[in-house]
């Protein structure tokens, strides 16, 4: 077993409501900060251009997220590095 977590978003209050975040996919625990890094550099650069987060969302946010975890998804055997299974 290796400890993963399920990537979700875009959840927001909206009028009236709330909309749920939408599963983008799956991370292993121990890829989380580096992930997280990554996507929000990339958030960074769009606020720089000016778009508000709600637009950065809408607009790409997801593809934006689906292919950044690519680069996170792999998990080594545990002989090679037993950090991922705990």
């Amino acid at each position: 077993m290796k400890p993963f977590y399920n990537f979700l978003l875009g959840g927001m209050r909206v009028k009236g409501g709330a909309r749920l975040a939408e599963a983008v996919g799956v991370l292993p625990a121990k890829h989380v900060p580096a992930f997280l890094r990554e996507f929000l550099q990339a958030y960074l650069a769009e606020v720089k251009k000016g778009n508000p987060i709600y637009e950065f969302l809408a607009e790409g946010a997801k593809e934006l997220a689906q292919e950044i975890l690519k680069k996170y998804a792999a998990v080594p055997p545990y002989n090679e590095n037993r950090e991922f299974y705990i």
